[in-house]
């Protein structure tokens, strides 16, 4: 996997160029004793289905919050922030009021597939589970996409 060049360094610089509603949009809501947050950071139009796999995910039942591309004519680079950088107060106001938080990315692996690397490895490894008896493939180890 190659690293991509972020064309902003945080939310809160892309905030400062672009506009919400033409630019992006971003869904944030919070869900009344929801101790889980399900999050997109990359939504549509920067990695592909991961808000409307987010929203499936968090349905009614778990906070949600996606940031989605909305112009055709931003690329990818412009549009992408790192995770780790990714500051937009709503997100963060959002997820310091859960227990759990799950990030949705995508993958350029062609097979359909899911690659875990949680901090909590008994989450990990019950979801891994759940994904592989789904008929799934889930892989928690030796992956590209590992955090440590």
């Amino acid at each position: 996997m190659t690293k991509e060049t972020n064309w902003y360094d945080s939310f809160t610089a892309l905030a400062r160029h672009k506009k919400e509603g033409a630019d992006y949009t971003v869904i944030a809501r919070e869900v009344s004793g929801s101790t889980v947050s399900i999050v997109a950071p990359h939504g549509d139009r920067i990695e592909p289905h991961t808000a409307e796999i987010a929203r499936a995910i968090a349905a009614e039942d778990f906070s949600l919050y996606v940031f989605n591309n909305a112009s055709p004519n931003n690329v990818y680079r412009e549009m992408h922030i790192g995770s780790t950088k990714f500051d937009d107060a709503r997100c963060l106001a959002l997820v310091a009021k859960t227990d759990v938080t799950v990030t949705i990315h995508g993958s350029k692996v062609k097979e359909q597939a899911v690659f875990l690397s949680a901090m909590d490895k008994k989450l990990e490894s019950k979801l891994a589970a759940a994904f592989n008896k789904a008929g799934i493939r889930a892989e928690v180890e030796n992956h590209p996409y590992q955090t440590g």
